[in-house]
């Protein structure tokens, strides 16, 4: 009897099969693929700088150290050893005693939920937690003035907004929340811009622990 399929038909059906199967997905936005694109944007930025006083609690402790230089509030040897020598820097234009430090960086704990917008929309709003991590051992051993450092704005609500990982009288990492726009281009899904938003801050996140350094040289 003669066979009724050969090989290279069975080949042709499941290639249609799989070709009809992919465009019959939805292409909801998975939270992995959310997870991935949120830890690729500017946001998540590592490292984190932030505009420092020398009379503030971290230029106060970088003195004591030995680590920032009385004259010129840049890094000295002992600094740099410790630091990196990109630790901090400062503009020839800034005002006396004011300079960057990078001292944080953010990374994305997980996504916790996302919400479709309407059928065919192709937007989603995805809501997630990040943490917020300390580069300086100095700042690791002594959680409250990490905290202090954090709370660059004076707010005193760190607590009403996240929450503090310690670990053997160290400061491990302060956890808190945010939210994207997310909207899907031929190519896949990416953040989106939120409207009427800051122009500096691509997702709905406090800056606690500083700016991407490309944002803060925006001037």
């Amino acid at each position: 009897m003669r066979q009724f399929f050969d090989k290279r038909t069975i080949l042709f059906l499941a290639t249609l099969f799989v070709l009809s199967s992919t465009g019959c997905s939805k292409g909801d936005l998975s939270r992995s693929e959310a997870k991935k694109e949120l830890s690729k944007t500017v946001d998540m930025c590592d490292p984190c700088v932030m505009k420092e006083y020398s009379g503030h609690d971290l230029g106060v402790r970088l003195l004591q150290l030995g680590y920032l230089d009385r004259a010129s509030f840049t890094l000295t040897p002992l600094g740099e050893n410790a630091l990196g020598k990109d630790a901090i820097t400062r503009d020839p234009q800034e005002s006396y005693g004011w300079f960057s430090v990078a001292a944080f960086k953010k990374e994305i704990d997980e996504v916790t939920g996302i919400a479709m917008a309407q059928p065919g929309s192709g937007t989603a709003e995805v809501q997630f937690t990040y943490r917020i991590v300390p580069l300086f051992d100095f700042l690791r051993d002594d959680p409250r003035l990490a905290m202090a450092v954090l709370d660059q704005y004076g707010s005193n609500h760190l607590d009403r907004r996240g929450t503090v990982e310690q670990r053997d009288g160290k400061f491990i990492a302060y956890h808190t929340k945010g939210e994207a726009n997310f909207k899907k281009y031929d190519d896949g899904w990416r953040v989106a811009h939120p409207i009427g938003y800051s122009n500096q801050l691509y997702l709905k996140i406090v800056p606690y622990g500083g700016l991407p350094r490309s944002l803060t040289a925006q001037r």
